[in-house]
Parts: C-alpha cells; sequence; structure tokens
C-alpha cells in the first residue's frame, strides 16, 4: 500500500475502511522499527482514523524511543513527517471555521477571527495551523495571557521547533516564570542562540544566581545584535557584578547602560519590561554611589 496522501485537508474516509489496515500496519511496525514507510504510513492512518493524538504519539514514540543511535536524518524526518501531520486538517467543518477566520482577518475584524479560530479548535485541539493563527491573533489584540497560553499548547506539541521556542521564552520572562526558561535551556548549554543566553541569564539573575548569569553574560558582550541587546546585557552585567559585591565594575557597566537606554526604540510587546529597566538602572546608580560614598575613609 502507498504512502497516503493528506495534503490541507485529509479525506474523510470512513473509519471503519482503514481501522483493519490500521491494525495490519501497527502489528508489522515493530518487527521494522527503522522502517519510515511503514512508519509515516501507520502515522497517516492514524491521522484519519483515530485524530491528530493518535498520529502525535507514535512519531513522538518513535523520536524518543528509538534505537539510542539514530541517524540524523531519521531523527530530521520523524520531525518533519510530526510537523506535517499537525498541520493537517481532519475535519471539513474545523477547516471551514478556520477558512473563515482567516477572511474576517485580512478584512481586519481580529476578534472575529480570533472567535472562528477557538471554534475551529475545539474540532481538532492539536491543529498547529489553526494554533499558530491563534497566537498571532491573540498578540496582535494584546491579549498577552491568552498569547502565553497558546504558545505553551503550541510547544506542547512541537518543542523542538526553535522560532515558537523563542517567542515562548520571552513570554516566560514577560510572565515572570523563571524557572521554565531555565528547565527549557539550561539542560543545552551548546548552540544556544544570543536571545536564548540573554533570556537564560536574565532568568538566572531574576532568580539570584548572579553566578550562573555572569559567564553568559559576558559571552554575550559580543554577540548582542541590537541596542535593545546591548542594553539588555549592560543592565544585567551591572546588575550581577553588584550582587557578586564588584561596584566598580557594576558602575561601569550600568553607565554604559544608561548610555545606551536613550537610543532605545519604543516597543509594544516587551518582555524584558526595558522601561523599567531603565529607571532601575538610574536607581542602582545612586544606591551604588551611597555605598562607594560610605565606603570612603
Amino acid at each position: 500500500m502507498g504512502s497516503l496522501s493528506l495534503f490541507f485537508c485529509a479525506p474523510l474516509f470512513s473509519a471503519i475502511d482503514y481501522t483493519e489496515v490500521l491494525k495490519s500496519t501497527e502489528a508489522r511496525l515493530p518487527l521494522d522499527p527503522l522502517n519510515t514507510k511503514l512508519l509515516f504510513e501507520t502515522s497517516d492512518l492514524r491521522l484519519i482514523t483515530l485524530g491528530h493524538s493518535a498520529s502525535r504519539q507514535l512519531l513522538i514514540h518513535f523520536l524518543q524511543n528509538g534505537p539510542l543511535v539514530m541517524a540524523p536524518e531519521l531523527v530530521q524526518a520523524g520531525e518533519q513527517k510530526l510537523l506535517s501531520s499537525l498541520h493537517r486538517f481532519r475535519l471539513e467543518e474545523a477547516q471551514s471555521l478556520y477558512l473563515r477566520g482567516e477572511m474576517q482577518k485580512k478584512n481586519g475584524d481580529y476578534t472575529a477571527a480570533l472567535s472562528l479560530f477557538s471554534q475551529a479548535l475545539r474540532l481538532e485541539p492539536e491543529n498547529l495551523v489553526i494554533l499558530k493563527d491563534k497566537s498571532l491573533t491573540e498578540f496582535d489584540l494584546e491579549l498577552y495571557p491568552a498569547y502565553y497560553q497558546t504558545l505553551n499548547q503550541i510547544h506542547a506539541l512541537i518543542p523542538f521547533e526553535k522560532e515558537w521556542r523563542l517567542s515562548l521564552l520571552e513570554a516566560h520572562l514577560k510572565f515572570k516564570a523563571y524557572g521554565k526558561v531555565t528547565e527549557l535551556l539550561a539542560p543545552t548549554p551548546y548552540g544556544r542562540s544570543a536571545r536564548e543566553d540573554l533570556a537564560l541569564a536574565a532568568s538566572y539573575l531574576e532568580m539570584g544566581e548572579a553566578d550562573f548569569a555572569m559567564p553568559l553574560l559576558r559571552g554575550l558582550s559580543s554577540r548582542a545584535r541590537d541596542v535593545s541587546q546591548f542594553f539588555l546585557v549592560q543592565f544585567y552585567l551591572g546588575k550581577a557584578y553588584s550582587l557578586l559585591e564588584h561596584p566598580n565594575l557594576a558602575k561601569l557597566h550600568l553607565l554604559r547602560a544608561q548610555r545606551l537606554s536613550r537610543q532605545l526604540p519604543v516597543q509594544r510587546w516587551d518582555p524584558y519590561e526595558t522601561t523599567e529597566k531603565v529607571k532601575e538602572t538610574s536607581q542602582w546608580l545612586e544606591k551604588l554611589d551611597a555605598e562607594m560614598k560610605r565606603a570612603t575613609p
């Protein structure tokens, strides 16, 4: 049997038509666990007959419980199949609601679009097409708590997709869930982006762990890409040195942050609360000056 072709909306086959075929492929799969053609065929059958969750569970099991040394191309193929499966519609009603939502969004009625996306999601709660558009619409409407909740749903389905993980990390910062940032990033010390290291360093500092933040911040001094990142790196270095009782170095970096603050752009979405950090920079400098004066004989 050839691989089932499911593009945007899965054909509405009767589940009864494919139940026996699914039983057959699932019986063969343990005998040939690295046969990706058979695996993907079984995944497609599960999607049609049982839904996104059953298809995803099969692919996640393959990715997490395969051989200890799995060829990178097999891992990549499994991840791509998981993505494509979760981007497909099963039900015409869900697809119709989603397309109506897209039309409302194009017409500028984001509130109506969000309502339609939510209705579609009740029919297909693990459909990434709907979830992603819902999250972007919530962001556009500045419904940040709802946006944060949807990002968590997306990450639970596809933890390996980096751009959405970055959005979630910064949302964790916005909602002060610093432990969740360290939980996601600390186990992967290599290959992190500057945005990821900045989020991790900020979280460590907010949790009072300046020793863990310091090496990350030193590395970020040469990796920051824009004025906002440069400001935050200097601010956090100043704060870290202050916590580690190096007042002269703390003052040096906080003065740099203060100079950079005059160039900061206005940001609607500001997970680091940069405006508050600008005020805090002046407060830290005043505090350091007072402490240094008291320490002077």
